[in-house]
């Protein structure tokens, strides 16, 4: 009987319940329908408790006690056309729907506590088995949800300081086909679970009037996942790997070049590069996989305008780079470089607030020419091609 190794399945350990192909590898910084709006360039503007995400400092910006919660609904279309047969197949995974919800309230003049759940991270891919790579991925799934309780300070009229307590919890499921003797293939499965914990923190700064500073620094997440690894009418064995879901620094410039107006640009860069092999240990179906990836950056633009007291639009784009390396690229990850334009409106009355927001993710491609075999005569080569839509949702309320 051949040896049954997972390999490249550990590469979809950065997938959840969430669209697949956003680029920057797993990253989930759609996380308020404002900094969608703004092409997620709002690291030195946030005024609402999204910035217990974007940037805690940003608390102070909030006056009274404030729930605000949302979710993004995002539709992906994610094709694969062979090199080898010229086929084209889609991948199988239908809408995802992203909630979130964020609260705030003064401790005093100064002091503001926050707190709030959310998915900064995950993906999903779900590939049919006659897709030519079943031995490197079907379906595969890891849930990731984060509740964080923050605190911003005003330091003084012009700097204001915050920091976040992250506790995570992932959960993931992961399948491929796997050979165990010639002709015949088994399903192999891994699922498992962790907890860990993690923070951020960050700054605003306003040394000159209509002009402002933000910069933000995500510590990384160490999990160490305890779960089972499955050959179907084989054997179960007891497994771990460890994986890390890497350190990210986010800086903005808001400029207010006129009344009712505001603009920022801002750069989010998340240091892949930490993950560079995966180590699966679980008996005989243990393994070892070479990943490298590589250090990615969103970068984002975007401006809005106060219509009157009650009424505001946004826009934005965002750029985001992929994270993986052709030479260790994954179907279960196909990561790919992408541009998304968005644009939103939103309402604001008494307590309350409403927001929707439309975003557009072009079409991509990416080819790859030479990844590793899938075990089973099959291989990976061929072009990637992703799109999306995605409506992004909110109501807040001031209490």
């Amino acid at each position: 009987m051949t040896k049954a190794h997972p390999c490249l399945i550990l590469l979809i350990l950065a997938t959840s319940a969430a669209p697949t192909a956003l680029a920057n590898a797993t990253r989930l910084p759609s996380q308020d329908d404002w900094a969608v709006a703004r092409g997620l360039a709002v690291v030195a503007s946030v005024n609402s408790p999204a910035a217990i995400y974007y940037n805690p400092a940003g608390l102070t910006n909030v006056g009274a006690a404030e729930i605000k919660s949302g979710a993004e609904i995002i539709s992906p279309s994610t094709s694969f056309t062979s090199a080898a047969t010229g086929r084209t197949i889609d991948e199988q995974s239908d809408s995802f729907f992203q909630p979130r919800v964020f609260v705030a309230t003064p401790l005093g003049k100064d002091l503001v506590l926050g707190a709030g759940v959310y998915s900064p991270f995950g993906q999903s891919t779900d590939w049919q088995t006659s897709s030519g790579f079943a031995g490197l991925a079907t379906f595969n799934e890891i849930k990731y949800v984060t509740g964080a309780v923050s605190l911003g300070y005003k330091l003084s009229p012009d700097l204001s300081l915050g920091a976040s307590l992250q506790f995570s919890h992932i959960r993931v499921s992961l399948n491929r086909l796997t050979p165990i003797a010639p002709g015949v293939a088994r399903a192999f499965t891994f699922q498992g679970d962790d907890n860990a914990l993690s923070a951020n923190l960050g700054f605003q700064w306003s040394p000159i009037p209509d002009h402002r500073f933000g910069v933000q620094y995500q510590r990384k997440t160490d999990f160490y996942i305890e779960g089972t690894a499955t050959l179907a009418g084989v054997a179960s064995q007891a497994g771990t790997v460890g994986w890390v879901f890497p350190d990210n620094i986010s800086a903005g410039w808001q400029w207010d070049f006129a009344p009712g107006w505001q603009g920022e640009i801002s750069v989010d860069r998340t240091n892949w590069s930490k993950v560079k092999t995966l180590h699966l240990n679980a008996g005989f179906l243990s393994s070892v996989v070479p990943l490298q990836w590589k250090t990615s950056s969103y970068y984002g633009v975007g401006v809005s305008r106060k219509l009157d007291a009650d009424w505001s639009v946004a826009s934005g784009y965002t750029f985001s780079e992929n994270s993986i390396p052709d030479a260790t690229f994954s179907p279960s990850l196909p990561d790919v470089s992408r541009h998304l334009l968005n644009a939103g409106v939103f309402w604001s009355h008494g307590k309350w607030k409403v927001g929707a927001v439309l975003q557009r993710g072009f079409r991509a491609t990416r080819t790859i020419t030479g990844p590793a075999p899938d075990g089973l005569g099959g291989s990976a080569a061929g072009t990637y091609s992703n799109s999306l839509w995605a409506a992004d949702l909110s109501l807040g309320y001031k209490f």
